[in-house]
């Protein structure tokens, strides 16, 4: 995709022709040279040679203000526009302050989208990608059956694809390759009521069972559980956290305290690039410095080669997961399912909405999330509303529930 501006034109004409179906048409015809040297024509047709003297004289006028730039779509097809966008902009996160400030987290995911676009609608130049070639292939990959899983592609996952192409188009747009993207032509393609919201959320008698089966070989299940549910980490999140995210010594917040620290995690291992802090509940706390005397004996005491390592050093806990969910007849339960506890949990304890988004790093209703900020305040709240949700509490509202 050239961009640069035309240096010379050395050639304008309007001549009539003949279609092979017998029509009778006038071609507008551009001719220049850029500043490679390489020469180029840019050709309009046109039914009567008036209208081909106007579309001339457009073209004249917009190489005069664009230069070059305002006839790539004539040239380039959406999968040249998509690899342009993968060489220019599809890199790894740059974080700064805490902050993704430039890149992307999910590269390979990106790359997945142009490969899977550029087989649908790679061809198409982009001066003739209409709003229904998107409409057709959005109905096309809805109509899809995964492999993987044997079930259609749901909304949720066409609508990540839409997003990408709607970026790609939007980069085009910004450059003056196109004058609009084709997104704009209709109805929005990108309906976010039509996904399909999960809204499982665990009951204390099946955390209860749950976490009863976490021994032996699942042992060390039984934090990342609590970790998801007291902490309402992801899974990456989890598997991402290393000692010196960790405080374990109590930290005083004007007239109150942490008790049991806190942990970070850091922008890099977010899911929305932002770092943030959860407090550490009593039970986590309990099973975290277990693990901490166990690495430290592993370490032969050396808290200093302690704190680059990951607390659970592993990478996956897939299997071991679906193994005690099955042991605690929970067939339909995601481990996702289970940052639903907490948002349930602080909202009962009293901690605000935005408050709570804020714990577990949920980025709707950001215009509200401008005006509140989370301090150590925050983490004495969610340390005091989940220490109402003591093991014997739990063991107690479990009885209840199974009665």
């Amino acid at each position: 995709m050239n961009e640069t501006r035309i240096e010379k034109v050395i050639g304008k004409s309007v001549t009539r022709r003949k279609k092979r179906d017998g029509r009778t048409v006038y071609a507008a015809r551009l001719v220049y040279l850029d500043q490679t040297g390489k020469r180029r024509e840019i050709g309009r047709e046109a039914r009567t040679r008036n209208e081909a003297k106007d579309k001339l004289q457009e073209l004249t006028e917009k190489h005069e203000t664009l230069g070059a730039s305002a006839f790539v779509a004539d040239r380039t097809t959406l999968k040249q526009l998509m690899d342009k966008y993968d060489a220019d902009c599809i890199r790894e996160a740059v974080f700064n302050d805490g902050k993704k400030v430039a890149g992307y987290k999910s590269v390979a995911t990106l790359k997945t989208y142009i490969k899977i676009l550029g087989a649908y609608l790679g061809t198409k130049q982009l001066k003739t990608l209409t709003y229904n070639d998107i409409k057709c292939y959005r109905e096309t990959r809805l109509a899809t059956v995964s492999d993987r899983t044997g079930r259609q592609l749901s909304f949720a996952m066409v609508h990540r694809e839409l997003a990408f192409l709607r970026r790609v188009l939007n980069y085009a747009v910004e450059n003056r390759w196109l004058e609009r993207s084709p997104f704009t032509a209709g109805k929005k393609l990108i309906q976010m009521n039509l996904e399909r919201k999960r809204s499982r959320i665990l009951t204390e008698e099946e955390e209860a069972r749950l976490l009863a089966v976490c021994t032996n070989e699942r042992e060390h299940l039984l934090a990342i559980i609590l970790c998801a549910v007291d902490c309402g980490f992801r899974r990456k999140e989890i598997v991402t956290l290393s000692w010196a995210d960790t405080c374990l010594e109590p930290v005083r917040v004007g007239q109150s305290k942490i008790r049991n620290g806190f942990f970070t995690v850091r922008a890099i291992n977010s899911k929305t690039g932002e770092e943030r802090y959860s407090a550490i509940s009593e039970r986590l706390y309990r099973e975290i410095i277990k693990m901490r005397e166990k690495a430290l004996e592993a370490a032969n005491g050396n808290e200093e080669t302690l704190l680059d390592k990951r607390i659970f050093g592993i990478n996956e806990f897939k299997h071991s997961f679906e193994t005690a969910r099955k042991l605690a007849g929970l067939a339909d339960l995601r481990f996702h399912d289970l940052r639903h506890v907490l948002t349930t949990r602080l909202a009962r304890g009293g901690m605000s909405e935005l408050e709570a988004m804020k714990i577990t790093g949920h980025k709707n209703r950001e215009i509200f999330d401008r005006y509140h900020n989370v301090d150590m305040i925050s983490l004495v709240r969610q340390q005091d509303a989940l220490n109402n949700y003591s093991d014997d509490q739990i063991s107690q509202n479990a009885k209840q529930e199974k009665e």
